[in-house]
């Protein structure tokens, strides 16, 4: 077997979802981007062959709005955020086992509408994060996700899915450039330490963390408030501010964002329409396919915050990636363990 593209979920209505965000019709129209258009359009061999990399035009030449989006996929797959300026849309997964098409799972809007509060502050980064069940039958599975956005002005809100707030605070005077989870991954060397649950901020010039453990405390009181006083039973108290810590890199113009792989780093090049897989330690490309240039690549690289790292569930979900085509298909990117252990 080689690696290939696994349908893992599909979006329900792109051309809504594209209204809600506030893109028009005249910077992309839905058959300018259709896989017909594609694939009839693209002029490219055989990418093992090393030939046809140039730049692949597509009707129109004009970049995708999803290239526009601030995107989240939770490593659960059962969370889509995308923002855009001040507004947003939360995606929620429906399994419907009287589906047709092979895709069972649909991803249905929870959320449409604007979530910005001040004046001029548009959203700058977005972070789907589940937390961990407290029930027994359920071994530290996902319970629900939040959803953190961070914005311009400084402000760090927290959503439910259904865009209700939980949590609003401002770290920092500086927009907010990314928003990055570090989930529980146990100590296997006595020399170090576990890495603990932890959420980072990354500022233009300072980065700050904040601790897992009362994240997710704060989150879960936050959440029991917020169901009782819906029914009825409570007002809604403020909850205390967030501990965190804060670090400053004043030698530094701009801190720039970094990410490593594991065995494979999968590389999405959208002026080429091209997704690689490559072997990380010994260097040769183990896969190539033609995806187009407007999708978005999702490789989340952690799990859940208060759970257990152990079960083999958690272990996979660290390691996937997946990608978002222009049509609303979600695909997961399949690499084969025989070639792990050749490439090792």
């Amino acid at each position: 077997m080689s690696c290939h593209l696994s349908k893992r979920a599909v979006l329900s209505n792109i051309r809504s979802l594209k209204s809600a965000l506030k893109f028009g019709d005249e910077s992309v129209t839905p058959d300018d981007y259709s896989a017909e258009s594609w694939n009839n359009d693209w002029d490219f061999e055989d990418p093992f062959e090393g030939k046809g990399t140039e730049a692949i035009k597509l009707k129109g030449g004009e970049q995708s709005w999803m290239q526009e989006c601030l995107a989240s996929l939770s490593p659960m797959v059962d969370v889509l955020a995308l923002g855009h300026l001040q507004q947003a849309v939360f995606f929620t997964s429906k399994w419907n086992a009287a589906e047709e098409s092979e895709v069972k799972l649909k991803f249905v809007p929870s959320f449409e509408g604007k979530l910005s509060v001040e004046k001029d502050e548009n959203i700058t980064s977005i972070l789907c994060l589940p937390l961990a069940s407290q029930k027994r039958s359920l071994q530290g599975g996902p319970d629900w996700t939040c959803i953190i956005v961070g914005f311009s002005s400084g402000y760090i809100r927290i959503y439910t899915e259904n865009a209700e707030q939980l949590l609003s605070q401002k770290f920092h005077e500086e927009p907010v450039e990314h928003l990055k989870c570090k989930t529980h991954v146990p100590n296997h060397f006595s020399n170090y330490s576990d890495q603990p649950d932890e959420l980072v901020i990354v500022f233009s010039t300072v980065v700050v963390t904040v601790d897992g453990f009362g994240l997710f405390q704060t989150l879960r009181a936050c959440r029991n408030q917020l169901a009782r006083a819906t029914a009825g039973r409570q007002e809604v108290v403020q909850p205390p501010p967030l501990t965190y810590k804060k670090w400053g890199f004043h030698e530094h113009d701009k801190l720039i964002d970094c990410e490593a792989a594991v065995f494979f780093l999968v590389i999405y090049a959208p002026r080429r329409g091209i997704l690689e897989v490559w072997c990380s330690q010994q260097g040769p490309r183990v896969a190539a396919f033609n995806v187009g240039k407007s999708g978005r690549l999702f490789c989340p690289g952690y799990t859940i915050v208060g759970g257990n790292f152990s079960t083999a569930l958690m272990k996979d979900r660290l390691c996937s990636c997946y990608f978002l085509d222009v049509d609303g298909v979600l695909k997961k990117i399949i690499v084969p363990f025989h070639l792990i252990l050749r490439y090792l």
